[in-house]
């Protein structure tokens, strides 16, 4: 049985992946136009240095991203702290509108 062996340096400067197979040793491109589609696409948006870094840690996983960037935590929060401040930039407003509603009703 033959063993394969995917390296790559921890900075990801290298210039090509070596792959090592009963004693012989390859070197490929680490050029983005050789890459499958997916990689390909990734390394034209951020990067190949990233793609090697998610190929390294994800090769071979089904990853689903959720539509909503941001935790439900997070939007709490940073709801409840801009809702104060909301309010007191819109008050003059509201109180505008309220007296003028007032005015229309009498």
């Amino acid at each position: 049985m033959k063993t394969t062996a995917k390296t790559t340096e921890d900075n990801y400067k290298c210039e090509s992946l070596e792959l090592i197979q009963g004693g012989d040793e390859w070197s490929m491109s680490a050029d983005p136009e050789q890459y499958s589609e997916v990689y390909r696409g990734l390394a034209e948006l951020i990067g190949d240095t990233a793609v090697r870094k998610i190929w390294k840690n994800y090769a071979g996983m089904t990853v689903t991203f959720p539509m909503q960037l941001y935790s439900r935590d997070y939007i709490r929060r940073f709801i409840a702290d801009k809702a104060g401040k909301i309010y007191y930039q819109c008050y003059p407003v509201l109180k505008s509108l309220l007296l003028c509603c007032a005015m229309m009703v009498d």
